[in-house]
């Protein structure tokens, strides 16, 4: 049996009656990644969030993004230095703030759809990221894509990192995302549940070409927008060949 981190991103919805979709995830995960504001998540949405990851032991991230309601933040934006800067720093201080007030705090940060790709390669803007959390708080953890320029950022700066993998999408040859627009991009629960076992249990995936490609990873996302993120979370689980890790 394998322990690891399995992480979800959470409170995207608008909205108490959307957010009660995703209660029953919550027993499921060890860590779960908060929508801000800027690319889904309300006020009330992120509270329950919160609220809901004190009552089931969950570590609680900021997921900041850049602002692209319209796009669920999965459009690439060009922005200058300052403002992307203080895109993120408004973020997390919103989402920690709402978190300090609720008596819990961050245990890390992890970025949302676009820009987490552009942090996979692009060095300023990995090293800006890096450096906006480290002035927040340098014990917040980093959750990013293993061998990328945020991880080199973070390990220069000294910060603690989580490399991760993604049990529901589906992987090309160098082990970037399939993009959504692609064929099979986003796995069904049969696929991801044989791909998260694979990763937990063996360190590899199998690409979109059919090739195995080892990846370690620290943690595993589970994207809690995708239906079925339930059954999902509940399948990699039973038979219990893998477990949640408990902060």
């Amino acid at each position: 049996m394998r322990t690891i981190d399995i992480n979800c991103d959470l409170g995207e919805s608008y909205g108490r009656s959307m957010a009660m979709a995703e209660t029953g995830i919550y027993p499921w995960i060890s860590s779960c990644n908060i929508a801000c504001g800027f690319h889904s998540g309300d006020p009330l949405s992120i509270e329950d969030a919160f609220l809901r990851t004190q009552a089931h032991h969950v570590a609680a991230g900021a997921h900041p993004s850049f602002p692209d309601l319209m796009g669920f933040g999965r459009t690439m934006m060009t922005m200058s230095v300052r403002e992307l800067g203080a895109c993120l720093r408004y973020q997390i201080a919103a989402a920690a703030g709402i978190a300090a007030s609720l008596g819990t705090a961050l245990t890390h940060v992890k970025p949302h759809g676009a820009l987490y790709h552009l942090l996979w390669t692009d060095d300023d803007s990995a090293r800006l990221f890096v450096d906006v959390v480290g002035q927040f708080d340098g014990h917040l953890r980093i959750y990013g894509p293993p061998d990328s320029a945020v991880f080199e950022a973070c390990r220069a700066a000294g910060l603690p990192y989580r490399a991760e993998a993604f049990a529901d999408r589906q992987y090309e040859d160098d082990l970037t995302l399939r993009p959504r627009s692609h064929p099979n991009a986003v796995l069904d629960t049969e696929a991801a549940v044989a791909q998260a076992l694979e990763l937990a249990c063996r360190g590899r995936v199998k690409t979109a070409s059919g090739t195995w490609v080892p990846l370690q990873a620290d943690t595993l996302c589970i994207h809690g927008d995708q239906p079925g993120a339930e059954q999902l979370v509940k399948r990699m689980q039973s038979p219990p060949a893998i477990t949640r890790h408990d902060h």
